[in-house]
């Protein structure tokens, strides 16, 4: 004996696995953040990678500097592999400050060197 599925049958099972996908985590995620030198010194590199990651990726002030006082917001809308991320800030002066496990999705960072 054969079993016959309905039209209506059909559809509700294709909407449901839609749903199970669209239910699943994403693996990029959107960060939406501003880093402000709090410090004194300019900063003159601004670099994030996933947590734990090997190497560091490019500079992400580019052509510019970060000044004491000053804010970036540039990196709004920044597209990462999770919010958690490694930061290291190089200073004009050579000195580096590195913050482990930032979650760039909700925090305001504050550099102090």
């Amino acid at each position: 004996m054969h079993r016959r599925f309905s039209f209506a049958t059909f559809t509700v099972g294709l909407l449901c696995a839609f749903m199970l996908v669209a239910a699943l985590p994403t693996r990029a995620a959107l960060a939406d953040f501003r880093v402000e030198n709090d410090g004194a010194h300019v900063v003159q590199y601004l670099y994030i990678e996933p947590e734990g990651a090997p190497s560091w990726g490019p500079d992400l002030l580019g052509q510019y500097e970060l000044y004491p006082t000053q804010y970036d917001a540039a990196l709004a809308g920044y597209t990462v592999p999770n919010c958690n991320q490694d930061m290291r800030a190089i200073y004009t002066d050579g000195h580096v400050e590195e913050l482990d496990g930032v979650n760039v999705c909700t925090q305001y960072i504050m550099l102090h060197y």
